[in-house]
């Protein structure tokens, strides 16, 4: 009998049962958690830069390892890890761009070099595994996936995420392939509304068919998302995570995956508002997950006990909760994490060259930067320019550490310019209100040329967030009306690289507000760096996947 097993056979139905549930670390219900920690009651939990305590590597290391004594049994500990450990511990780790500008590299080697990273700086800090986003963006009008996918093109989403994947395994991390499935084609957000799968099903197999790949070549943990998927057979209105024909039948049955399945969040309106936290939770149990993610707004112990009650009243049978109890504890098993304590953990900590993965950041970074239209760059020009930098309030409103962040970038692009010309700068929003568009036309009117930089990203939970104002574009449009060259610089979302073309003498993109990305989109503009980014996404005839101008 092996430790799995071992395990099971000594644990209660209510601890066999909690470790289905996959919980918060301690961000809205901290007590409750501690207390069912100790009881053995949850499987796994999320930690990262919203709870409370949590700035740096020394306290995450902290709160993780108290949360690992806590537990009766060994517990999987995740962490948002999209463009870097940054992303779940903001202080001491590295950023990374995001994994579209990855994908504009087209380079494997990166891939494999970036896991590395992420990996060796999330396990030394108390986390089993990393998430990569294995979603084809084929709409690019989806803002909640957009840039987080390598591309819209499987033969470049897939050797990516299968260098990304090999690596983190080699390095001692579980990854977490998301979403499955379809989200990048829908163009809505399934954490404001119930979304189905737009396409034919010859257009989801697609989809289909990096999954498959990926669990070929071994994938054994991955998301699901609040999809709807009736070109395979199921009702219109009941998504993947609620469904045991997708998720038993077709993804375990069908594509013959045999690894861990965990549910995307139950506070998503997708199923929330439909069904509720607790019936929501029976349901997925029941279709074949094996984890199901907690609600934000819900103690967790509502869904252990509208759980634990399904299975008493013969809802959910003991056998159903006993398959995913088991094989999570072989997953543990399989990855060691019972053994993964302080000292492993301060072991890689000092192995640890972060000076490495900060260069290792800004080669991706410059690399990345793909230059779409260059007809009159500013460096033969050396007159007055207004440089207007549009970031949008909402991401200022989400938390401290966005503010932080873009109040540096803010002062990254102001040096970067001043260092090269004379210029008047404007720092507005996505929306920008009256007052700035006139002094926009004002300053205009007596410098040589302007160029915008701006920034635009879907915000989980914020309908609308991501898009371009009308009243932004209509700056533009103004701008461009008085006639002097216009550059522009997106720093996000491809689809609008496409849409305002027409109105730019020159356009770059850098997929995300990485500092590095934008410090290289500068040095392209004046002509002092070639580009080395081609589009990992298709957004016009004239700009195909694969496009890209190398220089001035």
């Amino acid at each position: 009998m092996n430790w799995a097993e071992k395990t099971l056979s000594e644990m209660s139905l209510e601890e066999r049962t909690g470790q289905l549930i996959w919980g918060r670390g301690g961000v809205f219900f901290p007590k409750e958690e501690e207390e069912m920690l100790k009881k053995g009651l949850l499987g796994g939990l999320s930690v990262g830069r919203f709870n409370k305590g949590v700035s740096d590597r020394k306290s995450a290391i902290e709160i993780i390892d108290k949360y690992r004594r806590l537990s009766k049994y060994p517990l999987l500990i995740s962490g948002n890890s999209e463009k870097g450990a940054v992303n779940s511990v903001p202080v001491g780790n590295t950023k990374f761009p995001c994994f579209m500008a990855l994908g504009a590299t087209k380079n494997e080697e990166f891939a494999k070099e970036e896991a590395k990273a992420i990996s060796l700086e999330m396990l030394s800090m108390g986390f089993c595994h990393i998430t990569m986003c294995v979603e084809l963006a084929a709409d690019l009008s989806c803002h909640i996936i957009a840039t987080r996918a390598f591309g819209d093109n499987s033969d470049l989403v897939l050797p990516m995420a299968s260098a990304f994947m090999k690596s983190a395994w080699e390095n001692g991390a579980t990854v977490e392939a998301l979403h499955f499935l379809g989200h990048g084609a829908c163009n809505a957000d399934s954490h404001c509304q119930a979304i189905r799968f737009p396409g034919s099903f010859d257009e989801l197999q697609k989809h289909i068919s990096v999954f498959r790949n990926l669990i070929e070549k071994g994938l054994d943990l991955l998301e699901t998302v609040h999809v709807c998927l009736p070109q395979l057979g199921e009702k219109e209105d009941i998504p993947i995570t609620l469904s045991k024909k997708l998720t038993t039948g077709f993804l375990r049955e069908t594509l013959g995956f045999k690894g861990i399945i965990i549910s995307d969040s139950m506070t998503m309106k997708a199923v929330k508002d439909r069904w509720g936290v607790e019936e929501a939770a029976v349901k997925c149990v029941n279709s074949g997950h094996d984890f199901v993610l907690q609600d934000y707004e819900t103690p967790p112990m509502r869904t252990f006990e509208a759980i634990i009650k399904a299975v008493r009243d013969g809802v959910i049978s003991e056998e159903r909760i006993n398959e995913s109890a088991l094989r999570i504890l072989k997953f543990k098993e399989k990855y060691k994490v019972h053994l993964k304590n302080r000292e492993y953990c301060e072991k890689i900590s000092a192995a640890i060259d972060f000076k490495s993965h900060s260069q290792l950041a800004r080669k991706i970074a410059q690399s990345a930067v793909t230059l779409l239209k260059a007809e009159k760059s500013p460096a033969v020009r050396k007159g007055l320019k207004l440089v207007i930098i549009s970031r949008q309030s909402m991401m200022k409103k989400f938390n401290d550490l966005a503010t932080a962040e873009s109040d540096v970038l803010e002062q990254l692009i102001t040096d970067e310019f001043k260092r090269r010309s004379q210029c008047e700068f404007i720092i507005t929003d996505t929306m920008p209100d009256s007052e700035n568009v006139k002094r926009a036309s004002n300053i205009l009117s007596k410098a040589e040329e302007c160029v915008i930089l701006f920034e635009n990203r879907g915000i989980a939970y914020h309908e609308g967030t991501g898009e371009l104002s009308r009243e932004f574009i209509s700056m533009i449009e103004n701008l461009k009306s008085e006639r002097k060259p216009l550059s522009i610089i997106n720093m996000g979302n491809p689809i609008y690289s496409g849409l305002l073309n027409h109105l730019a003498d020159n356009s770059l993109l850098t997929y995300c507000d990485h500092e590095e990305t934008v410090r290289a989109a500068i040095e392209i503009l004046f002509a002092e760096r070639e580009a080395k980014g081609t589009l990992p996404v298709k957004l016009s005839p004239e700009m195909p996947f694969g496009f890209g101008l190398k220089k001035f």
